[in-house]
């Protein structure tokens, strides 16, 4: 059954994800660290392993493909799957756990978890996670240096560690753990506590008071819960109302309440808050049912239900029962999970499609533009400096762009790289010598008012005539104006070579008129 569900999710993946891209924080990672600097936090976060992850891969692969860091985030959320599996089937069984592992999988909020590789680190944590408790059930010494290992790496991915950090210190406090246990895990943690000293510096900061961070917090958990059930809302306000019997039941019937159920709700709790305090009032707005955040919370409340229920004797008919409702449930997220990766896969489509156009016309110009110029690519800053830096490195991503034929993008993304080829790329309208009158030997019977060059270097004249005219210049849209030429007057246009592909179009209005060299 896991088998054929981890197959289902990558052909899921693939058939849903044609139109994929390097998107938003990707340009982030890749022109950040592309020198090092691994220690610096990504938007507030330790990100070590991922950064190291995407980096490997670039310089493996270089840019010229979407394709190898699909594949990679894909193997990570897949371990992650085959993690859980793991875990859960020795408390709930074979089948069991194979049906927790594919609703960890195919929750129906994980659209970014699936369609965007980075996200490898909410999935690598989370894994780590798991294989910190899988080691913590065990008493040897090297038992307990493997669960710390794993904690090294969970606090090493993003913040999300912060969950298994938080899990393991309930977990501990609630056994009344020896010193050894204490000590052992305590290394990780220590070098934590001294990179936070040191490097993190926090891109934003909440503006809620402790009401509205409560409240967040309330709706991402009950986000989470569903999560579960196909993003609908009464179904997960019952599945919430369902878990809190299953609290009762554990605490007072089943003994099963214990140390790692506290850390299971600990890492929720941690979670829901801490994004809470961070995230509310910031922008861009994050809602609280996003759907990484309802992801992460609906794993773990499924992983602290696994720990309630294990060794739990069900009655057969309840059972089959039970797993009935989960296939059932697997069934609605797998559909609804389709639906938002196809809604994903558009929107980067059209997004990147203009984006395309613009890093081909910064590697165009190159060494014109500013090095602090910010290029279209993401939330957080990416300037023209960073951006053609890691082209240096790891290759152009844009190098089988052709502008001639491929698409351009959104009217504002195409005038953005028009503005830019007008800005830095050197046309230029100067006043000429000779009256208007006069440049025209020969009068055409109507004005000419748009002329377009196929390459530059070439010079145009503009004649003013009675109403002067404003002088607008493309490579891709409208195109910005570069100057006006008053009534009567003359001025010449020079439109410099490079290397966009694209010819140039200019225009004027009015009674203007254009004139060749």
């Amino acid at each position: 059954m896991l088998g054929a569900g981890l197959v289902g999710m990558v052909v899921l993946a693939w058939t849903t994800g044609r139109h994929l891209w390097f998107y938003s924080d990707d340009w982030n990672i890749l022109t950040g660290y592309h020198q090092g600097r691994l220690l610096e936090p990504f938007n507030g976060h330790l990100s070590l392993l991922p950064v190291l992850v995407f980096r490997g891969v670039a310089e493996v692969f270089g840019l010229g493909s979407y394709q190898p860091f699909r594949v990679v985030g894909m193997a990570c959320y897949l371990f992650l799957g085959v993690t859980v599996f793991i875990y859960s089937r020795r408390r709930v069984g074979q089948v069991g756990g194979a049906l927790v592992a594919l609703l960890v999988l195919f929750n129906a909020s994980a659209v970014t978890n699936v369609a965007f590789p980075f996200l490898l680190n909410f999935s690598l944590p989370l894994a780590a996670m798991v294989w910190m408790w899988w080691f913590l059930d065990r008493e040897p010494l090297k038992d307990e240096v493997a669960a710390s290992a794993w904690l090294g790496v969970a606090l090493a991915s993003s913040g999300i560690g912060l969950l298994a950090m938080a899990a393991a210190g309930v977990e501990l406090l609630w056994t009344r753990a020896r010193l050894r246990r204490w000590l052992v895990m305590a290394p990780p943690v220590l070098l934590y506590v001294a990179w936070y000293a040191g490097f993190h510096a926090p891109v934003a900061k909440g503006k809620g008071g402790p009401g509205a961070v409560l409240e967040y917090a309330a709706r991402m958990v009950l986000g989470g819960f569903a999560s579960l059930v196909g993003n609908w809302k009464p179904g997960g306000v019952a599945l919430a109302l369902g878990f809190v019997v299953l609290l009762g039941l554990g605490a007072f019937r089943w003994k099963t309440f214990d140390g790692r159920v506290a850390g299971g709700l600990a890492a929720v709790a941690t979670f829901s808050l801490l994004t809470a305090w961070t995230r509310i009032g910031i922008f861009p707005k994050i809602p609280p049912d996003e759907a990484r955040y309802c992801w992460t919370v609906g794993a773990v409340l499924l992983l602290t239900s696994v720990q309630l229920l294990r060794n739990v004797k069900v009655p057969r008919p309840w059972s089959l029962v039970a797993a009935g409702a989960l296939v059932a449930t697997l069934v609605v997220n797998t559909y609804v999970l389709g639906q938002r990766l196809t809604t994903w896969d558009h929107q980067v489509r059209d997004a990147v499609t203009g984006v395309r156009t613009n890093l081909h016309t910064a590697e165009a110009l190159g060494s014109k533009v500013p090095s602090d110029e910010v290029l279209p690519l993401s939330f957080i800053p990416v300037t023209a400096g960073d951006y053609l830096s890691m082209v240096r490195h790891f290759g152009s991503p844009v190098a089988s762009f052709d502008p001639a034929t491929d698409p351009l993008g959104s009217r504002d993304l195409r005038n953005r790289a028009d503005e830019l080829v007008v800005r830095v790329g050197g046309a230029t309208l100067a006043p000429a010598a000779a009256q208007c009158v006069r440049a025209l030997v020969y009068p055409p019977p109507e004005p000419v008012q748009q002329v377009v060059v196929p390459r530059g270097p070439a010079t145009l004249g503009v004649c003013g005539f009675e109403s002067g005219t404003e002088v607008r210049v493309s490579r891709f849209g409208e195109g910005p104006v570069v100057g006006r030429v008053g009534p009567w007057e003359t001025a010449d246009l020079v439109l410099p070579g490079d290397d966009l592909g694209r010819p140039w179009t200019v225009r004027v209005d009015g009674d203007a008129s254009l004139l060749r060299p």
